[in-house]
């Protein structure tokens, strides 16, 4: 087995039959007692949960629970979801999963969405409790998912209107834990982008989220408006925002993120003592939480920072790449994405930001767009490459488009 930090050992990592041969499907994860679960999409039936597919079906959207091995105890098919955008288990171990309603379609693919959201609720074996389409009347996207100690469900987006296609605003709902809706707030937005792409739930209830927008729209504070344009031109570019609001949904704090070239949101993470994690992307003098930086200026660095409960950051750590998601063990800071030298995952010092050590690939640029410890401390990563990757154990997967599931274990 592989050591945290180092390579996996052969058998430790897995190729998943893509849903789509020619675009990345990546699945999802969050864990599930000793293991995890798996949301995602894929062409092998026996990976869905069923003999075979529907006459004419290519792929299915799936539900999969994984021991510590990796072998699945149960699989089930999502037979109305597209591909699933995130999965999360409460504290009683039912499991959430989010995706585009899309019931009548032959292959899964991330570019079909629909005006509906499948949302699925199931037991710990895969059992279900209720799978139900929560019905819009414009499109809506859900990327965002989190759950409360009470098992409310949190879900967050970006909604636009037909008639003011394609320009989007942001979308926040939250729902009980039995998928009644609660509340539904949309912020309108005078730019073409507008979404949440990660949030996270406190014990108390407060959640916390980050995406990207570019124009100006109001969370309940101050007006929000970017300051990125497209050189002297005046097209607008994206900078990054987060907020934090009360467990009824009323507006705690809200604050933009980077300079004048672009920035993005893409990660948010509540830590054990109230602080919490961000990432995303930052281009030149970018500030993140009152904590000014030098960014590249061409195509970016990832950015990874702590703040605490309202906004203010200690630390703010550049890196070259992508930063997509993160995971707390208490100790330290999983960061998934792509970052220097095939690397796929970095672990940070929680005080410090201070880069510990990553994972690298010995062939190919893997990009881990989940993570999620296991009960023995494991680091589960799920993933895309391109064309062919080793991710460090000399077990080479090969594919245009290709996903993979891998398992990394700390050193005794």
């Amino acid at each position: 087995m592989g050591e945290l930090g180092l390579a996996p050992s052969k058998g430790s990592v897995w190729e998943l039959p893509t849903a789509d041969p020619l675009n990345s499907t990546q699945p999802v994860l969050a864990r599930l007692g000793d293991g995890i679960v798996l949301a995602g999409a894929t062409s092998d039936p026996k990976l869905a949960g069923v003999a075979a597919f529907e006459q004419g079906v290519v792929s299915e959207a799936f539900l999969a629970g994984l021991d510590h091995a990796g072998n699945p105890s149960w699989s089930r098919p999502l037979l109305a979801a597209g591909l699933p955008n995130a999965v999360a288990v409460t504290a009683t171990q039912e499991i959430v999963v989010v995706a585009s309603y899309l019931p009548d379609l032959t292959t899964v693919s991330p570019f079909f969405s629909s005006d509906s959201i499948y949302l699925g609720k199931f037991g710990a074996t895969g059992t279900p409790v209720f799978e139900k389409e929560l019905a819009f009347a414009t499109g809506t996207r859900v990327y965002a998912l989190g759950l409360d100690p009470a098992g409310n469900i949190w879900l967050a987006g970006a909604q636009s209107n037909q008639d003011d296609f394609p320009n989007e605003s942001m979308l926040l709902a939250k729902y009980d834990g039995a998928g009644k809706e609660l509340f539904s707030k949309v912020f309108p937005h005078d730019g073409s982008t507008c979404y949440v792409a990660s949030l996270s739930v406190d014990p108390a209830g407060d959640v916390l989220l980050t995406g990207t927008f570019n124009g100006s729209f109001n969370l309940g504070g101050d007006e929000l408006k970017t300051q990125a344009k497209f050189g002297d031109s005046t097209s607008l570019m994206p900078n990054g925002f987060a907020a934090r609001f009360s467990s009824a949904g009323q507006h705690v704090w809200s604050q933009r993120f980077g300079g004048p070239i672009f920035d993005l949101g893409g990660a948010v993470a509540w830590l054990p003592d109230g602080d919490f994690a961000l990432a995303g992307k930052l281009s030149g003098a970018a500030s993140v939480g009152g904590k000014t930086v030098a960014a590249e200026e061409e195509v970016g660095q990832a950015f990874i920072a702590r703040l605490d409960g309202a906004g203010k950051a200690s630390w703010v750590e550049l890196t070259n790449g992508a930063a997509r998601a993160f995971a707390v063990d208490g100790r330290s800071l999983h960061v998934a994405g792509s970052f220097d030298a095939g690397a796929y995952r970095q672990e940070r010092d929680l005080a410090t930001g201070q880069l510990l050590r990553s994972s690298k690939a010995a062939a190919g640029m893997p990009d881990a767009y989940s993570v999620a410890l296991d009960g023995a401390g494991s680091a589960w990563l799920a993933g895309i490459y391109a064309t062919s990757a080793d991710l460090g154990n000399q077990n080479l997967l090969n594919a245009a488009s290709g996903v993979f599931l891998l398992r990394l274990d700390r050193a005794p």
